[in-house]
């Protein structure tokens, strides 16, 4: 399983085609309806991944492990470690949002252990990898009709945070690796180390927040995050998802928001910049409506972007 790397793999670094004729139904936020979590002891942990025997995939500081329950029901098992306050702190962070979130389009927390000095969470096995390592492997392709799936299930995974829970979570860490795929290329958000409750958040001087590239300009002037934090963020997934390109290229120093920028400002050439491995096989109408709700989430006010409820509306619309 290509599961996502744990969220503090940054502090570890350095900083089917077919045409498109899939019809999108309405945005769904109604929350799932999968079973509650529950408490699992260490030696049910141990017995489930064959005393941690078959890893799945690992961060900076996790480990994922497949698993089988006793209910022969197969779940992800991340183990986090806590040896020191922030990683204590984001794995309660993670544990707490995803007791509370439950949604379609949120990865399900099957429960939990905290027995030991590890921190555990068993998760819904997702076996179809992440979307960043989907859009961006040249060995795969992602059809236009799936991105624009994917866009508007992750767009309804965030008003239910946003505008369902309360208080509200807000995610801060939207990116494209953060993104799960099932084997119809369902859209499951997985990751709540960073996390935050309310409608705002101050930053402090160990604060560590998002991924490069998605991160809001915005937080770094103010110390604050806010809904608009994510939704900066979601604007830059659809312009990744528009054009095939990284949130950030580290070798060019290229940030795909200013990138964009000016062929978003002048729609006679948006062609220029969607994804050419499309090979034409999109609907361009729905290229054009991306980029609109991109260029409104990605403003450099967050007064003027709009609320995850807007960016619904406008993707019903």
């Amino acid at each position: 399983m290509a599961f996502v790397p744990y969220m503090f793999w940054l502090l570890a670094r350095k900083c089917n085609r077919s045409k498109s004729t899939f019809v999108m139904s309405p945005i769904d936020n109604r929350p799932s309806q999968s079973r509650s979590p529950r408490k699992f002891s260490w030696g049910e942990i141990e017995m489930a991944t064959k005393d941690f025997g078959m890893v799945a995939g690992e961060g900076g500081f996790s480990t994922v492990y497949r698993a089988v329950l006793a209910d022969q029901t197969v779940c992800a098992v991340k183990v986090v470690g806590r040896n020191f306050e922030l990683l204590r702190r984001a794995y309660m962070q993670e544990l707490h949002a995803l007791l509370r979130a439950r949604h379609d389009n949120l990865v399900n927390l099957v429960g939990y252990c905290d027995d030991r000095e590890a921190g555990i969470l068993v998760l819904e096995y997702v076996n179809n990898g992440n979307l960043h390592d989907t859009l961006h492997a040249n060995d795969k392709f992602l059809a236009w009709p799936h991105r624009v799936g994917i866009a508007r299930q992750i767009a309804s995974a965030l008003q239910y945070l946003h505008e369902v829970c309360d208080p509200p979570i807000l995610h801060c860490d939207i990116k494209s690796a953060n993104i799960l795929l099932d084997e119809n290329y369902n859209a499951k958000l997985c990751d709540f180390g960073f996390s935050r409750t309310g409608d705002s958040s101050y930053l402090t001087k160990s604060s560590v927040l998002g991924s490069p590239g998605y991160i809001d300009p915005h937080c770094f002037k103010s110390g604050i995050v806010c809904k608009k934090t994510d939704v900066y963020s979601f604007g830059v997934l659809l312009l990744e998802l528009i054009t095939g390109m990284k949130a950030f290229c580290g070798e060019k120093r290229k940030l795909l928001a200013v990138f964009s920028s000016p062929f978003l400002e002048n729609p006679s050439r948006l062609s220029e910049i969607i994804d050419t491995r499309l090979s034409g096989c999109y609907d361009y109408k729905e290229v054009k409506s991306m980029a609109s709700i991109a260029s409104l989430c990605i403003q450099g006010n967050p007064e003027l972007r709009p609320s995850m409820n807007e960016v619904v509306k406008m993707m019903n619309a």
